[in-house]
């Protein structure tokens, strides 16, 4: 309230008369000494703008009187104020003038995606701008000199539908097209919606998108899409009443050709399991191609297990294939398998899941799986580097030569990464274990990994030597040995924290986009910034380890002062070798390796 100056007062306060909370409103009124109101009966809307306005401050000056609010109606926060005489006449522009306004929404970690065109690199993230009327799906092009094709903060995947959208990815067509799926709960319920974009980003499957189930079930999540024999392939995790108030997620699939639906108003069970298995859970990590990957609980014995399977063009199971999938390892005892990642390969995919098996510790095992449904490394899987600790946010990439894959160990508590190269056939190309990407006293995490085409590869990773955490990036040779030793090289360092990097190859340059929070203030609110860095590896066509020269003695691992160490080493030829170590007082020790 603010003194009149005769006995009476102006009133400001926030009003839902519009609609329910967050679409606050700004109202005012003018009492008289006597408490009569001088303005509208019932108040004077002063700002009636769609979203929240709120907080409204009132002040009287020169025979005028000024109101100014909180105002949410560009989604986030800005000042807006308006002037009135006596009589209750605005002098300004209706709902107010903007004095500021900032960004507050962000970008969730995690929850972005980039890939590559033909000439350019399409960014799709969740954003949180608008979080007053729901969460919404945007997307970014970037051609290679960095510059966005769209206005600066992106374009949405479809109008305001006043609900959440969340979890979104994407595929690129070989003409430049671009469809994402995601989770929107218009309707209550969280569902699964997809969107199909020109080359320019005209909304093709309609304004608000298509859903991908005629039927409303209570829940449906973790949706992946593909482009495969000129078909978009999706998948989801839907929830099922298997009994009375009984609910249990299964994997769902539908082609979409033309904007039609192939398989059925509601899709496909894809993880197609007998009536007294309705009871296990599956849901959907991956779909590459026509091929989907999903992890399965079974809840009469708690087991975990990752399963694949391919889907014919008409939704049925191809020959070779069982309706149920194919479980990526054959082992039947007390199974802990989690978090499967995949990767396409010339023959099938690669899949790489955490299994617990044998030390109750969790360590990355993988499985090459044919078109037709075989397993073509061991029946059991393969146990890809381990070395008796926990690990971790792992990246995968396919060479011309072999698979390639990084992951977070877990030493002593804190993080380093790693990476490992197997042929297709099943062979470890790079030591028995691999080689450390960055061993040192900080911990590093989320790492990401591409192939150029030379069999070459380069990684970045978030990394914590400072309390906010920066992106740190190497490139790592044909035969697993790195370009720059020592730690990698900083990509950001800027104030604040970056996170969680992303990498693609277009033509001889890797694209990174990542999380940051250099816009924060005391409330960090995460932006995407993006880098371009060009190919410094060294290609080795052939795909073997180069030939080396002399001997090449490795990092030891743990390090630096640990009771135990190991120490690789490569040598050009076989022979005989003594090794020494010295103690501190620099006196020889004993020897410690003769082969």
């Amino acid at each position: 309230m603010a003194s009149d100056g005769n006995g009476g007062v102006y009133v400001v306060w926030d009003d839902l008369r519009n609609g329910n909370s967050p679409n606050d409103d700004v109202y005012a009124q003018h009492l008289n000494a006597a408490g009569e109101a001088l303005w509208t009966p019932g108040g004077k809307s002063i700002c009636s703008m769609p979203f929240e306005q709120n907080g409204g401050l009132v002040k009287v000056s020169g025979g005028n009187v000024y109101i100014n609010w909180m105002d949410l109606r560009n989604g986030s926060v800005g000042i807006y104020y308006q002037v009135l005489n006596a009589a209750g006449e605005t002098q300004l522009a209706d709902n107010g003038v903007r004095v500021f306004w900032g960004l507050s929404g962000d970008t969730p970690k995690g929850q972005y995606q980039i890939l590559p065109r033909s000439n350019d690199i399409l960014v799709v993230w969740q954003d949180t701008r608008y979080a007053n009327d729901g969460y919404r799906i945007y997307y970014q092009i970037v051609d290679t000199d960095g510059n966005p094709l769209f206005t600066e903060s992106g374009l949405p995947a479809t109008n305001s539908v006043s609900a959440t959208q969340e979890a979104p990815h994407a595929v690129v067509t070989p003409d430049d097209h671009f469809a994402i799926v995601w989770v929107d709960s218009r309707n209550g319920n969280p569902n699964v919606y997809a969107q199909l974009l020109s080359p320019t980003g005209e909304r093709l499957w309609g304004d608000n998108g298509m859903k991908m189930t005629l039927a409303e079930p209570l829940s449906q999540k973790a949706p992946k899409i593909s482009y495969f024999n000129d078909s978009f392939y999706i998948a989801w995790a839907g929830w099922d009443e298997v009994n009375p108030n009984d609910y249990y997620f299964h994997v769902y699939g539908q082609r979409i050709q033309n904007g039609n639906k192939l398989w059925g108003e509601d899709g496909v069970m894809v993880s197609a399991l007998e009536p007294n298995e309705l009871v296990d859970e599956c849901t959907v990590f991956a779909l590459i191609d026509d091929m989907y990957v999903w992890h399965r609980v079974h809840t009469a014995t708690s087991a975990q297990t990752i399963w694949v399977k391919r889907m014919a063009p008409d939704g049925s199971t191809p020959a070779g294939w069982s309706e149920s999938g194919l479980q990526a390892s054959n082992i039947s005892d007390w199974i802990v398998q989690l978090l499967p990642v995949a990767e396409r390969t010339p023959e099938g995919i690669f899949v790489m899941w955490k299994d617990m098996r044998d030390d109750y510790i969790f360590n990355y095992y993988g499985q090459h799986i044919s078109r037709d449904g075989e397993r073509m490394w061991d029946e059991a899987g393969v146990s890809l580097a381990d070395r008796g600790r926990e690990q971790e946010h792992p990246a995968i990439t396919s060479t011309g030569t072999g698979i390639a894959f990084a992951w977070c160990e877990n030493i002593a508590g804190m993080h380093d990464i790693a990476a490992h190269k197997y042929s297709y056939s099943g062979m470890p190309l790079w030591d028995d274990l691999g080689y450390f990407v960055v061993q040192k006293d900080s911990t590093q995490s989320h790492p990401t990994l591409v192939s150029f085409a030379g069999n070459g590869m380069a990684i970045a990773w978030t990394e914590y030597m400072a309390i906010d955490s920066d992106i740190y990036y190497n490139y790592i040779n044909a035969d697993g040995s790195l370009v720059h030793p020592g730690g990698g090289v900083v990509l950001t360092a800027a104030a604040k924290a970056q996170y969680e990097p992303l990498a693609v190859v277009l033509g001889d340059n890797a694209y990174i986009v990542w999380a940051d929070g250099v816009s924060s203030g005391k409330t960090e609110i995460l932006g995407l910034y993006m880098q371009k860095i060009s190919n410094e590896s060294v290609s080795n066509p052939q795909g073997g380890l180069s030939p080396m020269a002399g001997l090449n003695l490795k990092q030891n691992y743990p390090n630096p002062f640990n009771p135990n160490t190991n120490i690789a080493l490569d040598m050009p030829k076989a022979r005989s070798l003594d090794s020494e170590y010295l103690q501190c007082q620099r006196s020889i020790g004993q020897t410690a390796l003769q082969r």
